[in-house]
């Protein structure tokens, strides 16, 4: 949820249209998330970038950053926060958006036609089954682990399908051990169902980086929990301003009614619970965007009850202290002889070329009067209209004042004589 807010807070800052690289406006139906979005997210929230392109991609799947997602009435809006956990993990457990077998895992990156499902879904119930085995807290080394699935009957087979399928797509082969790896070292820790660390039984002076022999990993209580499809603990305290502008999430929360805080809050802190930041700076921007005062509580008060604070900000912004009215104008003209200004504004030749009342100092041009036609009408009554330092001379005739030919004369007939 984090992240699905993150990315529609750059486009809220932009109400004009104008996003900047690397922002929700970016993200389109059936292409892969710019990386540059995914960096960016990843920079901000201190995560690994791969850990951050995998939860958006399976984000993105179960429809988490669709503009219907707000609609509290039909999924993913109608999902609660935690709920959202089980979605995830059956969203990657089902494959179609995170693909291991492949080098770059999410599957819209892929054109239309190149989306070919890979045998991974069968190392990762290999991988599950392994996993339901291990005892509650209890670390397993990385070796041992893989030692087990290389004696699984089915790894030959899995091998030779992971080569035909490779053949096929036109993809760089890959063994099915290093998937099984890329299972449990990348994509498991980043849906939180393993923990990895070190591994006791290797000397420490033989743990170096990248060594995967020192790896151990244990199954966390959420991973056991979805392993064995028991309900997830539920958080049933409800979402609360704990100060004037944090608002902390709890698992009650709605989707949708998150969603559609976004465009005026900023996210803050996420760790178990996040938190929101609802500022007086982000209510004037969703303000200057069109947003309604009451709209603004109604939204927020579908998430938590306001407090006293906050209610008299959004009360205060709902105040109207004056009216202005808009009106089109082709143009300003500055003129510091307040006569000439009357005697343009009240003669018949030039009165509908100005809008009445114009400020002090000058006429408002109406719209539609473009410079050569009002240089021509103002210098009938003796104005001249000076553009860019230059006097406007009219570059077209009045209608009517055509010039008149010169006077037809009859050929005269030559005599004989003169001839």
């Amino acid at each position: 949820m984090g992240l699905a807010v993150a990315a529609r807070e750059s486009t809220a800052r932009n109400p004009e249209g104008r996003s900047p690289s690397g922002s929700f406006a970016d993200v389109r139906s059936g292409v892969g998330t710019p990386k540059s979005l995914v960096q960016k997210q990843a920079t901000r929230f201190g995560r690994d970038s791969a850990h951050v392109a995998l939860i958006v991609a399976l984000s993105r799947a179960i429809g988490l950053w669709d503009a219907s997602a707000t609609n509290t009435s039909a999924p993913p809006g109608s999902f609660t926060l935690h709920e959202l956990t089980r979605h995830i993990f059956l969203a990657w457990r089902h494959g179609g958006a995170w693909d291991e077998a492949r080098a770059e895992p999410e599957t819209l990156r892929l054109g239309v036609d190149s989306r070919d499902s890979s045998p991974a879904g069968v190392l990762r119930e290999i991988v599950l089954d392994a996993l339901r085995n291990l005892g509650e807290g209890r670390w397993v080394p990385w070796s041992s682990l893989a030692g087990w699935l290389k004696s699984d009957h089915r790894m030959p087979g899995l091998s030779r399908l992971l080569r035909r399928w490779a053949e096929r797509v036109g993809s760089e082969p890959v063994e099915a051990l290093e998937v099984a790896r890329r299972i449990v070292h990348e994509s498991l820790p980043g849906l939180g169902i393993v923990d990895l660390g070190d591994d006791d039984d290797v000397p420490r002076d033989a743990r170096v980086e990248g060594n995967l022999a020192a790896v151990a990993l244990r199954l966390t209580a959420r991973g056991r929990a979805l392993l064995s499809d028991r309900p997830l603990p539920a958080d049933l305290e409800p979402s609360e301003f704990i100060e004037s502008q944090v608002l902390r999430l709890r698992g009650q929360a709605r989707v949708g009614a998150v969603l559609s805080i976004a465009p005026f809050v900023e996210v803050g802190r996420v760790a178990e619970s996040l938190e929101l930041v609802v500022a007086p700076q982000t209510l004037s921007r969703a303000l200057a965007a069109g947003l309604e005062a009451d709209v603004l509580r109604a939204r927020l008060e579908a998430v938590a009850p306001l407090p006293e604070a906050l209610s008299r900000t959004l009360a205060q912004a709902s105040i109207v202290v004056g009216r202005g009215t808009w009106t089109s104008a082709a143009g300003f003209l500055w003129i510091e002889d307040g006569n000439v200004r009357e005697l343009l504004r009240t003669r018949r030749q030039t009165q509908e070329l100005f809008l009445d009342p114009s400020p002090p100092g000058g006429l408002l041009v109406a719209t539609g009067i473009d410079l050569d036609r009002l240089a021509r009408r103002c210098r009938t009554i003796g104005v001249e209209i000076v553009s860019e330092g230059n006097v406007v001379r009219a570059r077209t005739l009045p209608p009517g004042a055509r010039s008149t030919p010169p006077p037809r004369v009859a050929p005269v007939r030559e005599s004989a004589k003169d001839k």
